[in-house]
């Protein structure tokens, strides 16, 4: 019951913070601005969960397994590191190639949100 309790909690809470700040940026930047900074919100949400979400859940699936099987963790860790370097490697080419596509089209010409679209992705 906990766990639910505090999954909700967390659930709740990414979804207020997405929701101020939608609402900030807003009413304190420019249309333009403020269509960006959604748009990278948005890109951002997309690229992290569509892209590790997976990963996430099979590390969990192998965690679980060594537990119960009382077997070390550090080969479920370094599975999990290597995909995740890999997937994010992948994500940075892809990312990459669409770079003028969406600098040009959602980011309004802001190669600096481009760059924070690639921080959220490591």
């Amino acid at each position: 019951m906990r766990a639910s309790v505090g999954m909700a909690a967390g659930l709740l809470l990414v979804g207020l913070s997405g929701y101020v700040f939608l609402a900030v940026t807003g009413h304190s930047s420019t249309p333009s601005d403020a269509a960006a900074l959604s748009s990278l919100y948005f890109l951002a949400g997309l690229v992290t969960l569509g892209v590790f979400v997976g990963l996430e859940q099979e590390t969990s699936r192998a965690t679980s397994r060594a537990v119960a099987g009382r077997r070390p963790l550090a080969p479920v860790a370094r599975t999990a590191r290597r995909h995740a370097l890999c997937l994010f490697a992948i994500t940075v080419v892809v990312l990459a190639a669409l770079s003028p596509v969406l600098v040009s089209g959602p980011l309004r010409g802001r190669w600096d949100l481009f760059a924070a679209l690639l921080l959220a992705a490591g």
